[in-house]
């Protein structure tokens, strides 16, 4: 029995054995890090950050050098939609919320099993809508980093 390689689009490579073709999906990058800085956030200050991701990514984990509720999002819309949920309140169905992150302190939150991520904008662009909300008791810049590697061309 002879085993032929076919790529079926830059994002997929498939394998056929004998009748039984197996697809899998490439990770174009493990090392797509998106990062945003919230400057100056009051105690108990939100603010709503975009930054370059890409059109359809895995989220493997989110990073915060300070105390932070950090929320993202598949659309703008959505996370203005989102901007009155308290923390630790459940968001609504459908909600567009991609993944929520709570720092007690500065930290990483890896996701397991990693979470794919989007952008769902009617014309969809490579930005991640983000919302952080300060949950520490001082005024402080926050720095925050997505591991994101890319699942689609951009």
């Amino acid at each position: 029995m002879s085993t032929t390689y076919v790529e079926v689009n830059p994002q997929l490579t498939s394998v056929a054995v004998g009748d039984t073709v197996k697809v899998s999906p490439i990770v174009q990058s493990r090392a797509n890090t998106a990062t945003v800085t919230a400057t100056d956030l009051a105690a108990g200050g939100y603010t709503t950050i975009d930054t370059v991701a890409h059109k359809g990514y895995v989220l493997y984990s989110i990073t915060s050098d300070k105390p932070a509720w950090v929320r993202l999002y598949t659309t703008t819309a959505a996370r203005t939609a989102d901007s009155n949920r308290a923390q630790f309140q459940a968001p609504t169905a459908n909600s567009g919320l991609i993944a929520e992150a709570i720092f007690a302190s500065a930290g990483t939150i890896n996701f397991t099993p990693a979470v794919y991520g989007y952008n769902n904008e009617s014309t969809p662009t490579t930005t991640a809508a983000i919302a952080i909300t300060n949950t520490d008791s001082t005024t402080q810049s926050i720095g925050v980093s997505l591991q994101v590697p890319k699942l689609e061309q951009d």
